[in-house]
This record gives C-alpha cells, sequence and structure tokens, in this order.
C-alpha cells in the first residue's frame, strides 16, 4: 500500500486540498494509494505515532498539537488509511457542529480495520455534533479503496473500482452535493489532466510525489506546468 502526502502552503483561512483516492487496478503497484497535497494556513506540520488501542496509527497533525488527536492523513497498524478535503458544496446547517475533519479521521484510525468499518463508523455517528462537511478518502489491507462524500446528516460512497479509471481526483466540491457550487474546480480538471496521462493500471506514487505535487499548470493555458522533469 501507499500513504502519500505533500504539504503545501496556503492563503490564510483557506483550506484549498487536492487528493486522490487509487484503486489497485489502476496503480502501477498494484495496490490501493492514497495521495494528498494539504494546502492550509497551518504551515508547520508533524508526522506523529499514536500508540492507542485497538489500533496504533500515523497522524499527519498541525506542528503545535500536542498529540495526534486531530489528523488531516494516516495510517494504522491494519493497514487502514484516511485522508480528506474540504467539500464546500455539501449541507452545513447553521448552529451545527464543524470543522471535526481532523478528529473524526483521527477516531477512524484508532477503530477501523477495513473500508467497510469506516462506513460503519459514519453510520453510527451522523447527527449534528459530526462536524463534517468533507471528501474522506481511505483504502485497506484488502486493497478496497474508497471516497465518502460526508455532511452531518449523511453520506455518499463512490468506490474507486467502480470508475473506469479505476481512481477518483478530488479538491473541494463533492459529486454529489450542489451542482457547480464548491471549490476548486479548476484545480479538479488541472489534477485530473495530469492523471489521464498515466497509462492504464500506471498510476506511479512516484511521478505524483515528484511532479504532480509540484505542478503550476492550467488548464485553460497552453502551459504544461509540469517541474521535476517527469516523462509518462
Amino acid at each position: 500500500m501507499a500513504l502519500a502526502w505533500m504539504i503545501a502552503g496556503g492563503a490564510p483561512a483557506v483550506n484549498a486540498c487536492t487528493t486522490s483516492v487509487v484503486g489497485p487496478r489502476a496503480s502501477a503497484t498494484g495496490t490501493p494509494i492514497l495521495w494528498k497535497n494539504r494546502d492550509t494556513a497551518v504551515l508547520s506540520n508533524k508526522v506523529v505515532f499514536v500508540d492507542e488501542e485497538p489500533h496504533a496509527y500515523l497522524c499527519l497533525a498541525n506542528a503545535r498539537a500536542d498529540s495526534g488527536r486531530s489528523c488531516f492523513a494516516g495510517l494504522n497498524d491494519a493497514g487502514f488509511a484516511i485522508i480528506n478535503t474540504v467539500a464546500y458544496n455539501v449541507p452545513l446547517p447553521a448552529g451545527e457542529s464543524k470543522d471535526h475533519e481532523g478528529f473524526i479521521q483521527a477516531d477512524a484510525l484508532r477503530r477501523c480495520r477495513t473500508v467497510d468499518d469506516f462506513q460503519r463508523f459514519l453510520e453510527a455517528n451522523l447527527g449534528p455534533e459530526l462536524g463534517a462537511q468533507t471528501n474522506i478518502g481511505v483504502f485497506d489491507a484488502d486493497g478496497d479503496a474508497a471516497l465518502f462524500e460526508v455532511h452531518n446528516h449523511g453520506f455518499e460512497r463512490i468506490d474507486a473500482a467502480e470508475q473506469p479509471s479505476g481512481y477518483l481526483v478530488n479538491t473541494n466540491f463533492a459529486r454529489s452535493g450542489e451542482n457547480g457550487a464548491g471549490e476548486g474546480h479548476i484545480r479538479f480538471e488541472r489534477a485530473s489532466e495530469l492523471f489521464r496521462a498515466f497509462p492504464p493500471g500506471g498510476v506511479d506514487p512516484e511521478v505524483i510525489l515528484h511532479s504532480f505535487a509540484r505542478d503550476l499548470g492550467h488548464p485553460f493555458l497552453d502551459d504544461s506546468g509540469l517541474i521535476g522533469g517527469a516523462e509518462l
């Protein structure tokens, strides 16, 4: 399995992450892949090991955090991995909890072994206190990989294996959310363009990390934007 994250600086009060959920069929390694570019106002990050029960886990956390109780990506000792992006076009009723995605992911890393476990975890915790407005990507040691588009009162599960490409690219809108709303549509088009350059079954995590994560291209300009010199 491969879990890749890159830390990218962002403007204050802006969350503009780009991610992908790649199933084994689409992967050059034959294993699922999660990729996250974390674009955040919190420029200092760290990876911490959390020795918990029933599962210990690695957690991408803000550098000022005292522990791994809020994670923005991670992998546990059962081979369950998780990432997220904010999805600005799913419901968030006034007065309900919000911005709990870090806590949700830490809880999931501590509790879940499989993608199906994560679905049951969400079902058990839906409600006004969940605090979710997010796309959450997960994979497990069995090779299952899925995207969950989550809000306080529901979610939509999209399995990578059911996509013609075998993978999903995500930015800051949910496919199941309000059409045409959300954010990151241009980044979505550019990231999708980059992924289409991979041959079938050839999504390579090294290329993602070395080139895609630093790409400066724009889908509406005649400029590749790639840096790092990678050839697909």
